[in-house]
């Protein structure tokens, strides 16, 4: 019976504690996300730091800006998307909001939704990894 009582508080242990690491919550939003894995056989497709600062005159905003690959007016490119990051560079209690709009793995497109809060601002840094699709 202490044998099955353990092997219960472990397996509950380690259930929590994967749910509590998931970074991605297309909702809520998250701070940071991560999805997909890459390797080095990956290239990087896109690299971004979009940074807003934050401001209280005359009242404190909450700013919102889609950022997305490939860039508004280009073409879809023969490429899949097999992981993109989403990390955030500010202080604690001071990050902004990034939200999953459309496409990321296994597609060819990625749109993100960067929120602040309401008179903060943002730093994210955005990478997103592919490969050429199979044919």
């Amino acid at each position: 019976m202490n044998t099955y009582i353990i092997y219960l508080v472990v397996l509950l242990s380690i259930s929590r504690s994967m749910c509590g690491n998931d970074k991605y919550d297309e909702k809520n939003g998250r701070h940071y996300i991560s999805m997909g894995h890459h390797s080095m056989k990956h290239k990087l497709l896109f690299h971004d730091n979009p940074v807003i600062e934050g401001t209280w005159v005359p009242y404190p905003k909450v700013k919102s800006y889609n950022v997305c690959y490939p860039p508004a007016g280009s073409p879809l490119g023969a490429v899949s998307i097999v992981a993109f990051n989403v990390t955030n560079k500010m202080p604690k209690g001071k990050e902004g909001y990034a939200y999953v709009k459309s496409g990321g793995v296994g597609a060819n497109q990625l749109c993100l939704h960067l929120k602040t809060r309401r008179g903060g601002g943002y730093n994210f840094v955005i990478d997103v990894w592919g490969a050429n699709k199979s044919r």
